[in-house]
């Protein structure tokens, strides 16, 4: 994974989920990443994250719903670099979803489908 993000920027959707959380931690420990966003619906502070993983949320966390297509802009657009030119993430790491069980057919189109299909567009995208 070390060589994978090096000097790449990083956008990790699902922050505070199980997987998220230690991906997160994981490039923001190792310095694997140039820039790194994570984006979650919940806030961290709600989480119930352990101390090791509040540090990456510190002064990379965005709350926005990535299901929704009104959030993308805001979830995407980064700065623009010293030289003025426009940056795009290189790569998206989708970890949001819906992991309870028993829930309607509907939450799950929405948590789970529908937030991959928005993400993985907008991804699509911007290259």
């Amino acid at each position: 994974m070390q060589k994978f993000c090096r000097q790449g920027s990083c956008l990790t959707r699902g922050r505070t989920g199980y997987i998220g959380r230690f991906l997160a931690h994981h490039i923001h420990t190792n310095n694997l990443a140039s820039t790194l966003r994570l984006v979650d619906k919940q806030l961290p502070q709600l989480a119930s994250l352990a101390p090791e993983h509040e540090e990456a949320c510190s002064s990379n966390f965005l709350q926005a719903d990535a299901s929704r297509e009104q959030s993308q802009a805001r979830i995407y657009d980064l700065p623009a670099g010293a030289d003025g030119a426009k940056r795009e993430f290189d790569y998206v790491f989708n970890c949001g979803g819906e992991t309870r069980f028993s829930q309607e057919d509907e939450v799950y189109r929405v948590r789970s489908y529908q937030l991959s299909m928005t993400v993985g567009k907008e991804a699509a995208k911007r290259g």
